[in-house]
């Protein structure tokens, strides 16, 4: 392929994150309702996978195909470039970018009884490999160019701040005490969603059930990206608890544990204090 053509969005992007700093922005072409407290963000944090992962869904699946990564860098080093200029001439220096990656083996000691999901199809295994060595080959030109990005190991250290987090990974959102304030920015839609909304981000989910996101529901519900589901058993009996026990997308894990320990069975007991046990 001598030529790459990706889609794009009104920034020189590819669609997905294009459109996420258009809805942070409020020039999305389907602008969602800002949420309350959206003016005191101060800082955008893009994680470098999900700038890999938009960069390939922009293309087809034959480009997929074609493309070597020598000409995805070229293009994602350009990505990395534009997005601190298109925010700081849009919004006048008022938003800080940093770039970052996650060290997955850091957050798997964070969660040693998780279920971890692996590629099981010839694509998804092609599609996972491209986007891995994509993602090492983009932190090398990153360090030989002198752009800094930011190496996260369990968490990042507590910044002040509020923050908006462009992510495909839900398990980053359980950063949130880290800064003043977080909010997730998604990609395609551009919404920007406070915690009382990322209870749609737990696999099988959805916004009007009573789960609240936590440590424990992200760990037995999965996010379909970087965690597998627990048996359905478990999960029917936590929906069970979560609507007898009026929980809400704001109940505290401390409740959770609780009402698991006082109307839970014995294997959702175990469950819990498995996928707890390091929280």
């Amino acid at each position: 392929m001598d030529y790459v053509v990706r889609e794009t969005g009104a920034f020189p992007l590819s669609i997905g994150t294009s459109l996420a700093l258009e809805g942070l922005l409020q020039r999305h072409p389907n602008q969602a309702r800002m949420p309350p407290g959206y003016k005191r963000i101060r800082g955008v944090w893009v994680n470098l996978r999900t700038l890999v992962r938009n960069f390939y869904a922009s293309l087809t699946a034959a480009q997929q195909k074609e493309i070597v990564v020598e000409q995805a860098i070229e293009l994602l080093m350009e990505e990395c470039r534009a997005i601190p200029t298109v925010l700081s001439h849009e919004t006048k220096n008022s938003l800080v970018v940093t770039f970052y990656v996650t060290d997955f083996d850091e957050t798997k000691w964070l969660y040693p009884n998780a279920k971890y999901w692996k590629p099981s199809t010839e694509k998804q295994r092609f599609r996972h490999n491209l986007e891995h060595f994509t993602l090492i080959a983009l932190t090398e030109h990153l360090d030989a160019e002198g752009l800094s990005y930011t190496v996260v190991k369990k968490r990042p250290p507590t910044i002040p701040g509020v923050i908006a987090l462009l992510t495909h990974y839900p398990h980053e959102l359980l950063w949130r005490f880290q800064f003043d304030g977080l909010f997730l920015l998604e990609s395609h839609t551009g919404k920007l969603k406070s915690y009382t909304q990322w209870r749609t981000k737990l696999k099988g989910v959805k916004d009007e059930d009573h789960i609240p996101f936590n440590d424990f529901t992200l760990q037995l519900f999965g996010d379909g990206t970087l965690f597998d589901a627990y048996p359905k058993q478990l999960r029917d009996e936590v929906r069970q608890l979560a609507d007898t026990r009026n929980w809400t997308g704001v109940t505290t894990l401390e409740k959770i544990q609780s009402d698991v320990r006082r109307y839970g069975g014995e294997n959702l007991k175990r469950t819990l204090g498995e996928l707890t046990s390091r929280v």
